[in-house]
C-alpha cells in the first residue's frame, strides 16, 4: 500500500475497538471485584451468625436458625456461580482486547516502516539533488 494515509485511518479504527476492548474489560472486572466483594460479605456474616450465642432458644428457633443459614449458604452458592460467569465473560474480553491491541501494534509497526522507507527515499532525493548541484558547480 503506497498511501500511508489509509492506513492510518485503519490504525484510528482499530484503536478504537482497543480502546472500547478495554473499557469493557475493565467494567467486567470491577463487576467481578463486585461480586468477590459480596461474597466475602455474605461468608463473614454468616460465619458472625454462627458465632453468635443463642442460649435458651427452643426447637423452633434452632429449625428458623437452621432454615437461615440454609438459605445464605445457598446465596453464597449462588453468588460464586455468577463469579464463574463474570469470569468467563473477562476471559472472553480479555481476548478481545488482547486481540485489537496486537492489530494496533503490528498496522503501528507497518505504519513505521512505511515513515521510514519514505524518510530515506527523501534523504537519497535529497543527496542526488546536492550531488547534481555540486556537479554543476564544478
Amino acid at each position: 500500500m503506497r498511501n500511508p494515509s489509509r492506513l492510518k485511518t485503519i490504525l484510528d479504527f482499530i484503536s478504537k475497538q482497543e480502546t472500547d476492548a478495554a473499557l469493557k474489560l475493565s467494567l467486567w472486572l470491577q463487576k467481578k471485584t463486585q461480586a468477590q466483594q459480596q461474597i466475602t460479605q455474605l461468608q463473614q456474616y454468616s460465619q458472625e451468625y454462627l458465632n453468635e450465642k443463642h442460649e435458651h432458644i427452643d426447637t423452633e428457633q434452632i429449625l428458623n436458625r437452621q432454615h437461615f443459614l440454609a438459605k445464605l449458604n445457598t446465596a453464597i452458592e449462588q453468588q460464586k456461580e455468577q463469579l464463574s460467569s463474570l469470569e468467563a465473560e473477562i476471559d472472553i474480553y480479555s481476548q478481545t482486547w488482547k486481540k485489537a491491541k496486537s492489530q494496533r501494534e503490528g498496522l503501528e509497526k507497518i505504519l513505521e516502516k512505511y515513515r521510514l522507507q519514505a524518510r530515506t527515499k527523501e534523504e537519497r532525493q535529497l543527496q542526488t539533488d546536492l550531488d547534481a548541484y555540486a556537479a554543476r558547480k564544478n
